[in-house]
């Protein structure tokens, strides 16, 4: 039987493990892709709409001002985010994204404790220069 008529032959990558290495399948069994891909999309959707609630922060509260206190969840429904139940995931990630970015600070003076799932939350945020570099670009 001719190399090009073995039925483990692949023409691209020459024998079987090379026709697995070139393709998705492998891939994704050695990336693992679909959580991979689950986190990516979810960090992605997070800065996106961090992003967003930082710039309704902003326009309706800051004014580029750093060092001022800011209500994140006014900003919310403007920003497409919902506080509620149902929305509330996007948000908290979104403003998660903010504080680990260094945009927002949680305003010491207005802490308070939401149990397990947000152990140090705040009702007020301090709007930072990092915020104004974000938002610059």
């Amino acid at each position: 039987m001719a190399k090009a008529e073995h039925k483990w032959f692949s023409k691209k990558f020459g024998s079987l493990p090379g026709a697995l290495v070139g393709s998705s399948w492998w891939r994704k069994m050695f990336v693992g892709s679909d959580g991979l891909q689950r986190r990516i999309g979810i960090k992605t959707q997070a800065k996106s709409d961090g992003l967003q609630l930082l710039r309704v922060i902003n326009a309706t509260q800051a004014e580029g001002q750093e060092g001022v206190r800011v209500d994140p969840t006014r900003a919310a429904h403007e920003a497409g985010l919902d506080i509620g139940d149902a929305g509330s995931e996007r948000y908290h990630q979104a403003l998660s994204y903010l504080v680990e970015e260094g945009a927002l600070e949680g305003d010491e003076h207005t802490a308070f404790d939401v149990g397990d799932q947000h152990p140090h939350g705040y009702a007020l945020y301090l709007f930072t220069r990092r915020a104004v570099k974000l938002l610059e670009g």
